[in-house]
Formats: C-alpha cells, sequence, structure tokens
C-alpha cells in the first residue's frame, strides 16, 4: 500500500466521512513521478473514484464505505430499501449494477434500516457476495414508523378570541430525524361548532371562533391526528386529548321591567319587586347597580346598589307626571366593564287628591245689589275650585257641576272692618252645595253694620265693608280642602270688570305623555278650564322654555266644544268649550303654555308644562368600513338609527367615547332627519364605543349591544434603525443589544391618533411571563413604508432571549404578535472565567466563579441561565455550574463550581436558549495530594510492611480525588514511583481516600502516585496562612461615583509584591477595586473604589493564590432623590410628559430602576431616558435622570429608584411622593329642574335669566 486518501463532503458546514481509498502498486515508482487520485460524491452520496497517472503502472484502487447513514444508492451499493444502511462492507467503487458485489467471496453485509423506519418482509436481512459477483439473500423493505404522540394540559377560557392558541404544541416523537410531520383533528364529532382548529405543521391548537362557553360545554375530547408522508406512503397515528373550558367571568344581563306605584308612596319605600337580571357565571359573581343620572327620573327615584332595588327618593304626583322611563344598570362587582343595560318604566297610578280652594280669590259686591228691597239671594260668582284627579274620584257631572260639594264654613268681617255684621255673618251667606256659586242671603243693614276703619277704595270704589268667607269643597270620596273668599261691598256702582279666562287642565291626545310628544311635531292638545267663550272664539297659543326663553307659536289654534274636539272620560261636560291647538317641530323640556282667548290672557290653576321627547338611539353602523370597526386617525361615516331627532333642525350635538360618564369627543354631523343622524368621527382606539345624541337638552345613548370599536392594531414588521433613524438592512439589524437602548422601528396599523401613543412590549417565544417594555414615539405616516400607516420608534429595554414577538395595545386592544423573521438579542460572549474555583479549585465544589464578558442581560431576569465546562473536545459540557446569576449587569455572571476533577476545561454559557463562544479558559480542579497510605483494616496506622505477594487492600488519603472512580486513571507505587500498579481501585471517602489492591512485588521506600483525571497526584506541602479581613473603613455611604478611599485591615495581607487583587460585591468578585497598595505591611490595604450601586457587598483580597472569607462589607450610599421638574408641563393623567428627577447617589445608570406608582397602590418599572451628573458644587454633587411620565391618576403617589444589579443587595431611596393633575370641570349643564327650583340666583348662575315676578302659570 502506497497511499491512502479519506472521502469527505462537507455539507451546510457539517462534514462528514464517506469513506476511504486504498492505492496499491507491485512496485514504488520512482522519485518526482506523480500519480492523481479524483474523487466526486453526487446528491444520493454515490461516491465515484479514479486514479490517473503513468499509464504503464499497474494499479489496484480499492474503496471502503464508513458505516455512515446512506440513502438510496449509497456508496458502492444499490439497494432496493430506502434509507438503507450498511455496515462494514468493502466494494468496488465501480459497481453500479444492482446486486453487483466485488470483494471476498463468501464475505457478509448486514442490512438495517435508518433510525425511525423498521423492517417489512423479509425480516433477515444477511447477504452473501458469491464467487460470480452477485449478493446472496433477500432485499428489504425499509419503512416508516409512524410518529408517537405526547399529550400536555389543554387548558383555554370560555372568552379567548379566535386563535388563541390552547397548550402548548403536541409533541410527537418522529424517529426519523428528517420526517416532516402533519397534524389535524378527526372529523369524529368531538370538535363540537368545529371550535377548535390546529396547525398543520406546528401542531399548535388554537382556537377557531369566539363560540366556547363554559356553561354549556365546559370541555371537548378531540381526536388529533399526526401523519409522516413519503412519496410512497404515509403512516399516521392518532390519540384523543381533552380541552377544558376555564369559566370567565361572564356580563351579566339586566332585563327591561315595568312597575306601577301609587302616586301617594311613601318616600324611601320600594318600587316594585328587584330587578330581574341573569348572569352565566355559576355561582353568580357579586352584582353593583346604577341608576344613571342622565335617566328620565330627575332625582325621583334611587336604587340600591346591591339588592338592586328601585326606590322612591321623591314625592310622586299623577296629575304632574304619569310615568318614568329609567335607565338602570348592572355590572360585574369584579369588573366594571362588564356591564348591562335596560330601560325600566314606571307607572304612577292615580290617588284620590283631596280639592284645593283656589287662594287668594276676591268678589265684589255692589251696594245697591243687596239694599233693602232688592231680590235674595244675589250671586256673588263661583268659588274657584279643582280637583286634580282626571276625573275627580266617583263623580258623575250634571251640567253646570263642578263634581265637588261645597257647604260655608265661616263668615267673619276682615281686619279693618269689625262689627259690620257682628254676630250673624254666616247668615249673610250662602253656598250652592253643587255648583259652588257664592250668595247673598238678605240685606245689609248700613245703620247698624258699616264700619270700615280706615276707609279704603277698590278700582276707585269707596269699600262699605269686607268680608272673609271661609269655605270648604269635598269631593264624593271624602277629601276636603277648604278656602277663604274676599267680598268686597263696594260703593254705588253698576260696572263690573270681566273676569280673564282661567285654564284648570291640559290633555295630550294621541296616547302622547305631556312630558314626551314626538319632536316632529303634529301633536294635538287641548286645554279647560272656565270663561272660554263660545266655541269659534279667537284663541292663540304659545309654549317656551322660561330659562331658555327659546319658545314656540302652536299650530291651528281653536275653540270648540269638548266632544267635537274628542275629549271624553267626564273630564268636563260635552258642551263645554275647550281649547285645542297642535305643536310644532320642535325641542325642549319644561315648556310653559300660554294661552289668549279673546283678547284676554288665560290664567292657569296649574302650570301647563310640555316637553318634547328625549332622542332615542336604537342602532348605530359604521358605514365606511366592511369590518364595521372604526379608522384609529378618523374619519369613519357612522349612521345613528332613532328617533325623534327634531327632524334635524334642531341643534344636535353628537358625542361618542368609550366611557359613558366622560364623552367628549364630538362628532360632525353630515346629514339629519328625525329618525337617522350620518356622523363622522375622529380619531380614537378602544372598543365600546357609544354614541350619544342630544338635542336641547336631552340625550339619548345608544344601546351597549350596539357599541362599536376601533380597529384593533396590528403590526406589519419590526426592524432595527440605523444610525440615521431609517430601518436597517444588514443583517446585524436582526440582533439587539442586551444593554437595552436600541432604536427599534415598529411598522404597522391601528395606532391610534396623533397625540395617543400606544404601550409596545415584547417576549422571547421560550419566555413569554418575561415582559419587556419599549418606550416609544411615533415618527408618523410619512415615514413608515408603504406596507404600514403609522410607525413608532421604540427603544429597547434591556433583555435576552431569541425570536422576539412585539406586540402593540391600544385602547385596550391588543396586537397579535409580529410576524417572521424576528428579532433577538445578541446571544452571550464570555471572555475570562476567575475566582477561587477557576484555578486549583477543590473538588468538592462549591467554590465561587466569576464568568465575565458581554450579552448576559439584566439581573434577576426568570430566563434559563447556565454554564457547562470540560474538556473542550466534549463540548465543555461534562460539569454544570450551580446556582449562576448575573451579578453584574450584562457583563458578569456568578456562579459556584460542581463537584468534579480535571485540567484545561473550556467553558460555555448559555442564556435564555443562547449559547456563548467556547472559552479556553483552561481552569482545573487541584492535583490529587497523597497525604498517607494506611492499612484498610487498620485507619491511622502507616502501611509500612505490604505482602509481598499482593492483593492487600490499602487506603490511599488525601485531597481533591474527586467522587468519580472511573476518572481514577492509576495508581502506582515503587521506589519512583512507577513500579507497581496498584488495582482495584475506588472512591473509599468522596474527595479523601481511594482504596485499592496491592501487585506483587517487594522493596522499601515505596512512593504511591494517584493520576486522577490526567493529574498526577503531588505529595503534601506547606503554605502560608490565608489573608484573613477585619474591617472596611468607611464601611457605609460610599460614592456611588467612585473615587473613594477604603481602608481594609485583617492580618496576612502580606506586601504589595504578593497582592494579587482586591474585590468586592455581592459575592466579593464583582468590582475590582483600584490603585490598591499594602499600606501597613500584613495588616492594612488601602483601595479606591470604582463607580457602583448596592449595599452589604463582600471584599475580598488575593494574596499569594489565597483569598479571604470573612464577610466585611461595605455599602454605596442609597439615593436619595430632591424635586420632580417638569422638562415641558407635569403631570397629565395620559402621560406621555418628560419629567426630570433630581437627588444624590444615583449611580451608574445601567444599575438603576425607576418605580412609579399607580392609583392601585402598585410600583410600575418605568424606562430612564437619560443620566446626567452636575459636578459643579463639588460638595454636592447632584444627578438628574429624565424620563417620560406614564399614564395615571392620584395624588401622594410614590417614586422610587432602586439601585443594584443584585435584588439582595440593591439600595432604594427615601419614599417621594407627586400627583397626577387634579380634574377640572369645563362646564356643567342643566339637565333636570322643577319649576318650583328655579331661584334667581341658580339661573343666573347656569347663565339662564330668572322671572322678578311670580305668576300663576309657575314663573
Amino acid at each position: 500500500v502506497v497511499g491512502t486518501a479519506a472521502l469527505t463532503r462537507t455539507l451546510n458546514g457539517a462534514t462528514t466521512t464517506l469513506g476511504s481509498c486504498a492505492l496499491t502498486m507491485p512496485s514504488l515508482p520512482a522519485d518526482g513521478e506523480w500519480l492523481r487520485l479524483a474523487a466526486s460524491v453526487d446528491d444520493t452520496n454515490a461516491v465515484s473514484a479514479s486514479v490517473s497517472g503513468p499509464a504503464a503502472w499497474p494499479s489496484a484502487l480499492r474503496c471502503t464505505a464508513t458505516d455512515v447513514q446512506l440513502p438510496f444508492g449509497g456508496v458502492g451499493v444499490h439497494a432496493r430499501g430506502v434509507g438503507a444502511r450498511f455496515a462494514n462492507l468493502t466494494v468496488d467503487v465501480g459497481c453500479e449494477a444492482e446486486n453487483v458485489c466485488h470483494g471476498v467471496a463468501g464475505a457478509s453485509c448486514t442490512q438495517t434500516c435508518l433510525p425511525g423506519y423498521e423492517y417489512t418482509e423479509p425480516q433477515s436481512m444477511p447477504r452473501l457476495c458469491q464467487a460470480d459477483g452477485t449478493w446472496a439473500g433477500a432485499v428489504g423493505n425499509c419503512t416508516l414508523r409512524p410518529p408517537e404522540i405526547h399529550l400536555g394540559v389543554y387548558e383555554v377560557l370560555e372568552d379567548a378570541e379566535a386563535n388563541t392558541p390552547v397548550g402548548a404544541p403536541i409533541n410527537v416523537t418522529t424517529h426519523a430525524a428528517d420526517a416532516v410531520v402533519m397534524f389535524a383533528i378527526k372529523d369524529d364529532g368531538g370538535n363540537v361548532d368545529e371550535a377548535f382548529k390546529i396547525g398543520l405543521c406546528d401542531g399548535q391548537l388554537r382556537v377557531r371562533a369566539a363560540v366556547l362557553d363554559f356553561e354549556t360545554r365546559p370541555a371537548y375530547v378531540l381526536t388529533v391526528i399526526a401523519s409522516i408522508e413519503e412519496a410512497e406512503s404515509t403512516v399516521s397515528a392518532e390519540t384523543q386529548l381533552v380541552v377544558t373550558v376555564l369559566d370567565a367571568n361572564d356580563p351579566p344581563t339586566l332585563h327591561a321591567g315595568a312597575f306601577v306605584v301609587p302616586e301617594d308612596t311613601a318616600v324611601g319605600a320600594a318600587v316594585g319587586a328587584p330587578l330581574n337580571v341573569s348572569d352565566a357565571d355559576t355561582p353568580r359573581a357579586g352584582l353593583v347597580f346604577r341608576l344613571y343620572d342622565f335617566s328620565s327620573g330627575g332625582g325621583t327615584f334611587a336604587i340600591d346598589a346591591d339588592a338592586g332595588q328601585l326606590l322612591l327618593a321623591a314625592p310622586l304626583d299623577y296629575e304632574t307626571r304619569t310615568s318614568y322611563t329609567l335607565l338602570v344598570g348592572v355590572a360585574d362587582r369584579e369588573d366594571a366593564a362588564l356591564e348591562s343595560t335596560a330601560l325600566v318604566v314606571v307607572t304612577v297610578a292615580d290617588a284620590n287628591d283631596a280639592p284645593v280652594v283656589e287662594p287668594g280669590q276676591l268678589m265684589q259686591l255692589d251696594e245697591t245689589r243687596v239694599a233693602s228691597g232688592a231680590a235674595f239671594p244675589v250671586e256673588l260668582g263661583r268659588i274657584s275650585a279643582a280637583d286634580a284627579d282626571s276625573p275627580p274620584a266617583n263623580v258623575t257631572f250634571s251640567s253646570g257641576s263642578t263634581g265637588l260639594a261645597f257647604r260655608l264654613v265661616a263668615a267673619r268681617s276682615a281686619e279693618g272692618s269689625e262689627g259690620l255684621l257682628g254676630d250673624a255673618n254666616a247668615t249673610y251667606f250662602g253656598v250652592d252645595n253643587e255648583t259652588g256659586v257664592l250668595r247673598v242671603l238678605r240685606a245689609v243693614d248700613y245703620e247698624t253694620d258699616y264700619s270700615i276703619n280706615p276707609p279704603s277704595t277698590v278700582d276707585g270704589r269707596v269699600v262699605r265693608g269686607v268680608w272673609d268667607v271661609d269655605v270648604e269643597a269635598a269631593d264624593a270620596a271624602g277629601a276636603t280642602g277648604a278656602g277663604t273668599v274676599r267680598v268686597y261691598l263696594l260703593a254705588n256702582s253698576s260696572t263690573f270688570p270681566v273676569a280673564a279666562p282661567v285654564v284648570r287642565g291640559m290633555a295630550v291626545m294621541g296616547g302622547f305623555d305631556a312630558t314626551a310628544v314626538p319632536t316632529a311635531g303634529g301633536t294635538r292638545v287641548l286645554f279647560y278650564g272656565e270663561r272660554f267663550g263660545a266655541p269659534g272664539a279667537a284663541v292663540s297659543a304659545r309654549y317656551g322654555n322660561l330659562r331658555t326663553g327659546r319658545s314656540f307659536d302652536a299650530a291651528a289654534c281653536a275653540t270648540k266644544t269638548a266632544a267635537a274636539a274628542g275629549l271624553t272620560g267626564g273630564v268636563v261636560a260635552p258642551s263645554a268649550t275647550v281649547v285645542q291647538c297642535t305643536t310644532v317641530a320642535g325641542y325642549g323640556t319644561e315648556l310653559v303654555w300660554t294661552l289668549t282667548i279673546g283678547g284676554q290672557t288665560a290664567n292657569a290653576a296649574a302650570p301647563l308644562i310640555l316637553a318634547y321627547a328625549p332622542p332615542s338611539v336604537t342602532g348605530v353602523t359604521a358605514l365606511d368600513s366592511p369590518s364595521g370597526r372604526l379608522a384609529t386617525a378618523g374619519g369613519t361615516r357612522v349612521r345613528i338609527t332613532g328617533s325623534n331627532f327634531a327632524g334635524g333642525t334642531a341643534p344636535i350635538q353628537v358625542k361618542y367615547g368609550t366611557d359613558v360618564a366622560a364623552l367628549t369627543s364630538a362628532a360632525s354631523i353630515e346629514a339629519a332627519s328625525d329618525s337617522a343622524l350620518t356622523v363622522r368621527v375622529g380619531a380614537g382606539v378602544g372598543t365600546g364605543v357609544r354614541m350619544q345624541v342630544t338635542v336641547g337638552e336631552r340625550s339619548s345613548l345608544s344601546p351597549a349591544v350596539s357599541a362599536l370599536a376601533y380597529e384593533r392594531p396590528a403590526v406589519v414588521s419590526v426592524l432595527v434603525a440605523d444610525a440615521s433613524g431609517a430601518a436597517a438592512a444588514s443583517p446585524r439589524v436582526w440582533t439587539l443589544a442586551t444593554t437595552g437602548g436600541d432604536t427599534v422601528l415598529v411598522n404597522g396599523t391601528g395606532f391610534g391618533p396623533n397625540g395617543y401613543l400606544p404601550t409596545v412590549s415584547y417576549v422571547a417565544a421560550a419566555y413569554p411571563a418575561v415582559v419587556y417594555a419599549a418606550t416609544c414615539r411615533k415618527l408618523g405616516a410619512a415615514a413608515a413604508p408603504a406596507t404600514a400607516d403609522l410607525l413608532l420608534a421604540c427603544t429597547t429595554a434591556p433583555g435576552v432571549g431569541v425570536d422576539l414577538a412585539w406586540t402593540v395595545t391600544a385602547g385596550g386592544q391588543q396586537s397579535l404578535p409580529s410576524p417572521e423573521p424576528r428579532l433577538s438579542f445578541a446571544a452571550p460572549a464570555i471572555i475570562s472565567v476567575t475566582g477561587t474555583g477557576a484555578v486549583a479549585a477543590s473538588t468538592v465544589g462549591g467554590q465561587s466563579v466569576a464568568i465575565r464578558g458581554a450579552g448576559f442581560g439584566p439581573p434577576g431576569l426568570a430566563v434559563a441561565l447556565s454554564a457547562t465546562y470540560g474538556p473542550a473536545a466534549g463540548g465543555a459540557s461534562e460539569y454544570t455550574a450551580a446556582e449562576c446569576y448575573v451579578s453584574a449587569f450584562d457583563v458578569q455572571v456568578s456562579c459556584l463550581t460542581a463537584e468534579g476533577t480535571g485540567s484545561g476545561h473550556a467553558w460555555v454559557l448559555r442564556v435564555a436558549g443562547q449559547a456563548s463562544n467556547m472559552l479556553d479558559a483552561d481552569t482545573s480542579y487541584g492535583v490529587p495530594v497523597v497525604a498517607a497510605v494506611e492499612g484498610a483494616d487498620a485507619p491511622g496506622t502507616a502501611a509500612i510492611a505490604l505482602d509481598t505477594q499482593g492483593l492487600e487492600l490499602v487506603a490511599i488519603r488525601g485531597r481533591n480525588f474527586g467522587n468519580d472512580a472511573s476518572k481514577v486513571d492509576s495508581v502506582t507505587y515503587g521506589a519512583t514511583g512507577a513500579e507497581f500498579v496498584a488495582s482495584g481501585c475506588f472512591i473509599a471517602t468522596a474527595h479523601q481516600a481511594l482504596k485499592c489492591l496491592t501487585a506483587p512485588g517487594a522493596g522499601v521506600g515505596l512512593q504511591f502516585v494517584v493520576t486522577i483525571d490526567g493529574q498526577r497526584s503531588t505529595n503534601p506541602t506547606a503554605a502560608y496562612a490565608p489573608p484573613s479581613l477585619v474591617s472596611a473603613t468607611p464601611s457605609a455611604d460610599l460614592s456611588p461615583r467612585g473615587g473613594q478611599h477604603v481602608v481594609l485591615a485583617g492580618a496576612n495581607l502580606a506586601s504589595d509584591a504578593h497582592l494579587e487583587s482586591v474585590t468586592y460585591g455581592p459575592a466579593g468578585t464583582e468590582y475590582f477595586a483600584r490603585d490598591c497598595a499594602v499600606t501597613a505591611p500584613g495588616a492594612e490595604i488601602t483601595c479606591t473604589t470604582v463607580p457602583g450601586a448596592g449595599h452589604s457587598y463582600r471584599w475580598v483580597v488575593t494574596v499569594g493564590g489565597q483569598r479571604s472569607e470573612e464577610d466585611v462589607t461595605t455599602s454605596y450610599a442609597a439615593p436619595a432623590i430632591i424635586d420632580l421638574a417638569p422638562i415641558t408641563t407635569c403631570c397629565s393623567t395620559a402621560g406621555g410628559e418628560r419629567v426630570a428627577l433630581s437627588g444624590r447617589n444615583f449611580g451608574p445608570r445601567e444599575l438603576l430602576r425607576l418605580e412609579v406608582g399607580d392609583a392601585d397602590g402598585a410600583l410600575v418599572p418605568t424606562q430612564i431616558a437619560s443620566l446626567t451628573q452636575d459636578d459643579s458644587d463639588p460638595d454636592d454633587p447632584r444627578d438628574r435622570i429624565e424620563f417620560v411620565l406614564p399614564p395615571g391618576q392620584g395624588a401622594e403617589l410614590p417614586i422610587r429608584l432602586l439601585a443594584g444589579s443584585d435584588p439582595a443587595h440593591q439600595t432604594q431611596s427615601a419614599p417621594f411622593t407627586f400627583g397626577y393633575s387634579p380634574p377640572t370641570l369645563g362646564r356643567i349643564v342643566l339637565d333636570q329642574l322643577e319649576p318650583a327650583q328655579w331661584t334667581p340666583s341658580l339661573l343666573a348662575h347656569f347663565g339662564g335669566r330668572s322671572n322678578s315676578s311670580s305668576s300663576s302659570s309657575g314663573g
């Protein structure tokens, strides 16, 4: 054999040895002569080889296929079974025909299948190479093994949206490394309503549609199929899994109701039964009931918030108002957003009202009518009395009857006319029991009775006498009312003024209530009373609001008989004259009527008040959006349907928003009619957008079931910006700095209007619970690529991990995770491993090491962090360090060594699934040290007389023996330590003792040498005492800026020549002190601190390879906040304002953590934008950080600074509080007020006007 060549192939960075070739020649060639060996491999791994050189050279070229996995058509052999594998087979490279073999006749090969495949018939595959060059034996077929499905736990909330993942992706074992698995849900009825779907390739079970309901179906049994397809076959496996539907808090449902309550019900009494509400939750969650202030109850009703019981809050009056429509709501006590509203109609039932005798009635009597000789009785006039009941209780009217029974109670001379009638006053007067006409029954005796002092006149006529006549009116039910009529006896005159008409009541026709007539107009209103004249008299009417001055002239006013006008039911006689008017298109409430009949303004017995119906919104529809959602940039047209929009002619205001208690955004109205409005809404975000229509003083809110929503944010792409702020294009852009601070451009839609800043967060796919918050600003649509309408420039937070999924949340709606390709944090890189566990470490383990480098991220993250080490040839994976944590922000990880042995170890650090470079750190465990050789049966007794026949068990004691007998390379002994080899060695005491059997031999002065894991033992040596520390001065309030001298006192501190390092930190290794020098030999070292933060940091001095172990600690001064100052303004509850904190001892920025309190008492981590230091006053240096204030509300909220990388050693600032700006009221609008409450000062306060004089119509 004159030469060999290895046949290898490198594909995608991986090198595979395919075989080797050997060249055999009959004789050696001469020097300088050449030959060339050429080989090639195709995509089926078939190798061709040839040799070229002088033609005269005979040669034999044979190539051997290595025992590697080869597909169909592998090296030298053509197999019919897919995925065949051939072991130890020597073949000719020229073998191309099937079943042709070359080599030694009778040689055999065994055909086996690749992992993931299994034999079909025949089962036995031995083959022999026959003398004729053919193979004997059958060729088997290798087929795929079906996959194995491993199930997990599958739970999902009933309110999960479509595409919500359910559990982890289904885990499948495929056996074949390159197998591609496809997943499906079997259509066997288990997937009811097709509630779930599964990813074809990733096996992720997801919610298909939001149809889950815990109360109706708490679980689903799904049959999942996993299939592997090849060109010629498909294999599959199936299994059943159970998806458990978890109960979510369902919103309650409030049902509309109607109650009837008598008008004389006492204030505070219950109105009807408690409201009817249903809640799918079992048991039902706590509910809170609410009566909305803008309901038409106007303070008349209240509600028990816990029981849902309506209560009467103010007296009722059937004659003033017969019904109320109340808007009530019920919300889940745990989540106020889960609310349902409904309308409740309360009808007031009439109760028998007592009659009312009109106060202040005056009657005049000419003296000539009651002189002697006059005809008696003389009628003075009808007593004015009214019964608010319509009609009065239990009364049947006859012509001229009032429906009341009158009687005279008493008559007396008024003040100033005493003695006019003496004791016989009552005999002068009488009253008609049925009509209420007051009469004088007999003549007045002037000589006896006249006495007026002082004299007075009425309308220029002398008053002869004044009487006060007390009367009483009673209805048929026995209710009574009393009053007094003043009668003037006037000097001789035959003229009397004509009394003005009196309106006793008003009736709204067409089934409408006086509090809610249609705004389109056309409603007939009838008025009845006295002295209306004959039908056909001229009449006009106006009604208006006294506060606003807005009034309307009624249409088609005329006088008619009650029968002709349709006023029935005994309110008035059919032949009585009534006034009929028709309302016009209008709006408003508290509209007081004034009638003019025959040129005289009618008096009203009680205020005649009308109100147009409030607008009613029944539905809203987004017109410009196929999805039915509103554009966050604004401009979407919305159609509002309903009624009583005042024909589109009244001042209409449409507000909208997500908070029904604070609707502030106004929509522009583009078209209006009485039943529909078309408006254009502005920019916004969020769900549950309700529309409120206000016509005049009355409003209506759109139903919750028809609430709109702004479009959900969507992330199109996430790119890293280059130095200019534009999206970078080079491959490096996919890597983020673990220290944070990179600028990332988030592309997408639905990010909200200008001035609104959504929240942006991202997670590593493997660690969804570790959420990183980005600090963002908007760049606007102009800077965005064509695929997006908005662009966010975000600053990343420190972090670790790969496959970062970004989401944007606007108005409570979170986008789906960003699509692939995705960003990742940079992988860790290590540059050194130091510490007591790095060199000559104890094999027991537990010694500290500090791994320095970059890309470790911030401390305290809940991600996987591990360090492995060992021989580089084994991937540095033999040992795993314990208790690893980030001990210095991004640059240091501290760990404890594991139990082990050996030297020349390389290290690999893994952070959140990313592996670092393999560092040839050359760390080592201590070499074995043999201290004594003892008899195994006599511990403590030196083995000085070994049996020359051997097989004597001896104990070798010392240290650093490890705890793994397989690592014991050899135990030899003899005069030089190598003459004899002990056998049967095992670890008797971990790390401290070996026991071995001696070999036959002889001699004296035998030295034992133990070699463990490549390290040869040494004999015991002496050592200086290790350094020790007793104090550090100063020990507290060190400047976080560093540069401060610290004096370490102790013993065995040696001299500068032997001082190796002085470190301090949570583990004693994180910070390297500067400018250290031994200032008192062996007893004192003075060092200079470096910038840092934290408390109780342990100091470690290393002298001559030995470290101090005492807990001597120092602490940096805690940060102190002095002031919070706005850079622009402060402090809007919307957040987004840049503010600054000033103070002392803030320390390095990378070690600072800022937390801002919210109204719920939680402290929210907030990104620090910048840190600056002011050293203008050397005696009082100051620090200043700037940050963007998050949204919030409330006063006396805490701000806290934490300093330090290790949570257990962080310092924090003393309490410092601030407050968001308090709420301000921009405008107060009067909703409902009864006329009696219209005081001048109140009207003036609300911009209205008062009437300086009272009137019978209510003022």
